[in-house]
């Protein structure tokens, strides 16, 4: 009888737990259609280093794992660097990056994105993307394409290192002063790395992200490739992550742990995935586990009782 009794116990923690993973998974949802909001992209002639830097009001997830650089950024260490955003082509990345790597000037590549010829979806055109794209070789202004169906504010320019843009903009200034802020950074002879990171701040300082309000995105991922790297692992990667309503700024937080030297994926949000605080969380989860060990040894004691 005993026995018996520690099985079905058994089976209601384990039954408990699946119920649990499945509430969960019905609060968070699926992802939904994927999209980014503002970033700079750059190249430096002198050490063939490509890198960029992206901030949105979406998670993270829905563009790629957290830890590598992002679908919609697209890097061609040694040839050149790209970014898509709106709604995007998910066939389009690879496209810049074999264009830049035959060495396709950047004006050519973006001809290409932006023809009938390579959309194939009517439901789904050039209307609703927006595209940068930065090449080595040869030398020449960056390229960019905002549809005309993307909401305003919307706002996208270049130079000949590199372009800035941006959709679902709090003012078209996110994408101008990150793109003021990265060239004076270059001209005051700072890194690459360090020049991205600056950008994004000027950005997340005009008001980033419309739909995230003070908090201007949820995530901020700065790369750097040097040649010879992967293109979804390059030397220089740091993503930092917040949640919605916890406060943060991760544009912010990026860049102080940037200059702490921190690299990787941080996750700096306070919330739980069920939207409460991660401590509170945790305690819950603390109270329910010590519960579980109860009932279990109150059972196994009152077995032996009978015993």
């Amino acid at each position: 009888m005993g026995t018996t009794r520690a099985g079905i116990k058994e089976i209601a923690r384990r039954v408990f737990a699946v119920s649990a993973i499945a509430t969960v998974l019905a609060v968070i949802g699926l992802p939904g259609a994927a999209s980014a909001t503002w970033s700079v992209v750059a190249v430096d002639a002198e050490s063939g280093r490509v890198g960029a830097v992206m901030a949105s009001c979406v998670d993270p997830g829905i563009l790629g794992e957290s830890d590598q650089a992002l679908i919609p950024i697209v890097l061609a260490p040694g040839a050149g660097v790209g970014v898509v955003q709106g709604t995007l082509n998910w066939d389009a990345p690879d496209v810049i990056r074999q264009r830049l790597a035959d060495g396709v000037p950047a004006a050519e590549i973006l001809d290409f994105l932006t023809s009938d010829a390579f959309e194939t979806n009517p439901d789904q055109n050039n209307s609703i993307r927006q595209y940068g794209i930065v090449a080595l070789e040869p030398e020449s202004d960056g390229a960019v394409f905002t549809g005309q169906q993307i909401e305003q504010e919307r706002q996208a320019v270049a130079s000949s290192s590199v372009a800035a843009q941006g959709l679902l903009l709090a003012d078209v200034a996110v994408v101008d002063n990150a793109l003021d802020a990265y060239e004076a950074a270059i001209t005051e002879e700072q890194t690459m790395d360090q020049a991205l990171v600056e950008a994004l701040v000027a950005g997340a300082k005009a008001g980033g992200d419309r739909r995230c309000g003070d908090q201007t995105a949820l995530f901020a991922q700065l790369v750097v490739a040097e040649p010879d790297d992967d293109p979804l692992q390059p030397s220089t990667l740091l993503t930092v992550t917040v949640d919605e309503g916890d406060g943060q700024n991760p544009v912010f937080a990026m860049a102080d742990a940037f200059e702490q030297g921190q690299r990787g994926w941080i996750d700096a949000g306070q919330r739980s995935s069920i939207g409460v605080s991660k401590l509170w969380a945790a305690v819950v989860a603390g109270l329910i586990g010590a519960f579980g060990v109860f009932l279990v040894r109150k059972g196994m004691g009152n077995t032996a009782a009978r015993r």
